[in-house]
């Protein structure tokens, strides 16, 4: 299961069919675990003016993060884990049926620009498949590769 890009650096695409898909217009990826900070906090939004950005909350301070444009094509990309992960499917929430009060925890929201839109958690449950960790380090490379550009920003302004 390859991303739809080779390489976030050339945006060169490998599926035919990415025109006519549904891209990601917003998409929201957070994962906790039972210390204070996020593992990872990610929210990735079309804006306004047409450009595509990524939001970068991970172990900073509730009200503060990280922004940095980032190219369009990462909507095709999304998108593609998105189909081929079958997130669509994903149950409302999973829970793991002992008390655990101390583990992680995770959230997901992904709407297309058709209009549809869907919404997945869990505490100490998955979905099957390794969706959950291919969109985490789709995530996670791509910040590697924008941080540098990033500015801070108030989420409580």
């Amino acid at each position: 299961m390859a991303l739809l890009v080779s390489s976030p650096v050339t945006g060169a695409s490998t599926d035919a069919d990415s025109e006519a898909a549904p891209k990601v217009i917003i998409l929201s990826y957070h994962k906790t675990d039972g210390r204070r900070h996020p593992q990872a906090w990610y929210d990735f939004q079309l804006e306004k003016d047409g450009r595509y950005m990524l939001i970068n909350s991970t172990n900073r301070s509730p009200k503060e993060a990280l922004r940095a444009e980032v190219p369009a094509y990462v909507a095709d990309s999304l998108a593609q884990i998105v189909r081929e992960e079958k997130m669509g499917k994903y149950k409302e929430h999973y829970t793991h049926p002992h008390k655990i009060l101390d583990g992680t925890s995770w959230s997901l929201y992904v709407r297309l620009d058709d209009k549809t839109s869907f919404s997945s958690s869990g505490y100490m449950a998955w979905p099957r498949g390794d969706g959950l960790q291919r969109l985490n380090t789709y995530l996670c490379n791509l910040w590697k590769l924008v941080e540098g550009q990033a500015e801070e920003i108030d989420l409580w302004e």
